[in-house]
């Protein structure tokens, strides 16, 4: 799993991930709704993670949130972590 861009999206971040096999995708990070896709083919996909209110109150500051990205295929985790200015 590849992070290729994020970009906040209203109170949301919008996370581009390149996904080398089909399996489910479980984004995270402080101030980010915890969220899962299960199922995701191969390819670039792009999601979208609410913002807590903690990654809200990040945005008015203009400060910076850690995108962590996790890829299962059966059993085995891959992951990567990108960073951006909310």
């Amino acid at each position: 799993v590849a992070i290729v861009k994020t970009a906040v999206k209203g109170n949301s971040v919008a996370v581009t991930v390149k996904l080398g096999q089909q399996g489910t995708v479980k984004i995270t990070g402080r101030g980010l709704r915890t969220t899962t896709k299960r199922g995701l083919k191969a390819g670039t996909r792009i999601i979208n993670v609410p913002l807590t209110a903690v990654g809200r109150a990040a945005k008015q500051h203009g400060r910076r949130l850690t995108v962590h990205a996790a890829l299962t295929v059966a059993g085995k985790t891959g992951t990567a972590t990108a960073t951006l200015r909310a």
